[in-house]
Parts: structure tokens; C-alpha cells; sequence
């Protein structure tokens, strides 16, 4: 989805401000949320919310990694991190 929209703040969309989003989807499905990155070199790596937009240039691809001790919290998780990041455009029709 990088590739396709470029410039689109995944990583801030799923942190939240201060981590916000990240702590209240942690709270509200009982799953724990992490970000991790692919680089162009092959290297792979867990994404702090500090690393912010520097973290969308320097890598390539970006990967959620969604645990929970049930099938069900892992789905709801899913489910609303779709939400966040599924990017809406909007046209104006003159």
C-alpha cells in the first residue's frame, strides 16, 4: 500500500497522536499492535511511534503484527486497523 499511496501516514494512522490509537486498540480488542518495516537492504525492524514519517521513506514495505490469546480479539483487530488505513478519496464533481 506504500507504493500506492505515497506520502499517506500509515504509521501515524495506526500510532495515533502520543500513541493514542495504538494503546486504545490495544485496549479495546485485548491484542497487542506492533508496526514492523522491510528495508530495501533486506533488514527488518520493529517501528517506534518517534520514528514517525522518516520511518515511511526509509522503508520499503510496512507490516502490522497482530497477537491476542484468541482468534476472535486477533480479527477485531485486524478489522479495525483496516478501517484506519484504508485510504478514502474524495471527488468533487463541479
Amino acid at each position: 500500500m506504500i507504493k500506492e499511496y505515497p506520502g499517506y501516514n500509515f504509521i501515524g494512522l495506526i500510532f495515533g497522536p502520543t500513541s493514542d490509537t495504538q494503546e486504545r486498540l490495544e485496549k479495546e480488542t485485548g491484542a497487542k499492535v506492533r508496526v514492523y518495516t522491510k528495508a530495501d537492504i533486506g533488514e527488518k525492524g520493529e517501528i517506534a511511534p518517534s520514528d514517525g514519517n522518516e520511518a515511511l521513506v526509509a522503508y520499503a514495505e510496512l507490516y502490522v503484527h497482530i497477537s491476542a490469546d484468541t482468534y476472535e480479539k486477533v480479527d477485531t483487530a485486524v478489522s479495525l486497523i483496516e478501517l484506519l488505513v484504508t485510504p478514502v478519496s474524495v471527488s468533487v464533481d463541479e
